[in-house]
């Protein structure tokens, strides 16, 4: 039972920091929908 939890934390303790790390670069590059789209001026609102 002892090597099955400490296996069980090893392999924690590998994915944890990579999982980690995935998440900070996906929310840093990741862009709001809305600053994306931008839609076309109407002709009336142009001089």
């Amino acid at each position: 039972m002892k090597q099955k939890l400490t296996r069980l934390a090893q392999t924690l303790i590998g994915v944890v920091p990579a999982l980690a790390l995935f998440l900070a670069v996906q929310s840093s590059t990741s862009t709001c929908f809305f600053c994306l789209y931008q839609p076309d001026v109407p002709e009336g609102l142009e001089r």
